[in-house]
């Protein structure tokens, strides 16, 4: 058997762990009247449904609309199939029989997916590590079995609709200790965090397949840490992180890269920030905002 590059297996295992990063996000930033919201429903690409609005989120009876859309087809078709035919539209339409609401108890912990499974979202999975699959429990109700965080179980497709119903009741996934949370969601958001041995592991871990890092890098990662406080204006979209960068969210509208569900500009430098690089020195950003802005 052929032995696989090691620079392949280090890219692939970035790329899973930035799909846990992206998948779970709705497209809500600085989005205009002409721009549809739209949420995840599948693992391919532009398997989306349109939202067309929200109640009581973060609430005992929170409650998402959605509808599965001509447009929607046509994303699914253009960004998977690469075709966009009539017949390609008229089938994907077909195929896919949703529920027009997603709802949501989110003092309990329950709510119902794009099929009307009801499920309960049950925090940190204790036996699991950082890194697992599993990180945190989700309770398939109906069938009386917990995910095991694959596809079948469809785990992170139903983490994202926890996070879109339960924004603020949701994890906060930075590599860094809160310490304390003030204004998240508003135009003075503050989150006041330490940084810990372990925390500056878990991101020299983070640079494609998990090892052991050395301390030489868990040295250098908590040198890079400049601040103890990120900050985030969550009604424009800007934040900063605990290296002194400033940042600016935007949807991304290109087609032709479907899989970030944002852009990212670093303001400094005005680069956009590749949420797929395998170069390990880029320290992820969205992490930090979604902390921020739990329901942006």
């Amino acid at each position: 058997m052929r032995a696989r590059d090691p620079r392949a297996v280090e890219a692939a295992g970035l790329a899973v762990r930035l799909l846990r990063l992206v998948l779970p996000i709705l497209v809500l930033v600085g989005v205009s009247s002409a721009q549809a919201q739209t949420l995840d429903y599948g693992w391919r690409a532009g398997m989306v449904v349109s939202i067309l609005g929200m109640d009581g989120r973060d609430t005992a009876h929170a409650v998402i609309r959605i509808k599965h859309t001509r447009d929607n087809a046509i994303a699914f078709c253009r960004d998977f199939v690469r075709n966009v035919t009539e017949d390609c539209i008229r089938d994907t339409l077909a195929e896919e029989t949703l529920k027009d609401t997603l709802t949501g108890n989110c003092d309990s912990g329950e709510f119902t997916d794009f099929y009307g499974t009801h499920y309960r979202f049950l925090g940190r999975n204790p036996k699991a590590d950082y890194f697992a699959d599993d990180k945190y429990l989700i309770k398939d109700l109906d069938a009386d079995e917990m995910a095991d965080g694959s596809e079948r179980s469809r785990y992170l497709i139903n983490l994202g609709v926890h996070r879109a119903l339960c924004p603020a009741h949701a994890p906060i996934d930075m590599d860094a200790t809160v310490v304390s949370m003030v204004g998240r969601d508003t135009a003075a958001a503050v989150i006041h965090v330490k940084h810990t041995h372990e925390d500056a592991t878990h991101s020299c871990q983070e640079s494609g397949t998990v090892q052991k890092p050395t301390e030489a890098c868990i040295r250098a990662e908590l040198a890079k840490r400049t601040k103890d406080t990120v900050t985030a204006d969550c009604v424009k979209g800007v934040f900063t992180d605990y290296y002194g960068n400033r940042y600016q969210v935007s949807p991304n509208t290109d087609p032709t890269y479907p899989a970030a569900k944002v852009n990212i500009v670093n303001l400094a430098t005005g680069k956009k920030v590749d949420q797929f690089s395998a170069d390990r020195t880029i320290r992820q950003p969205l992490p930090i905002y979604r902390a921020l802005c739990p329901g942006s």
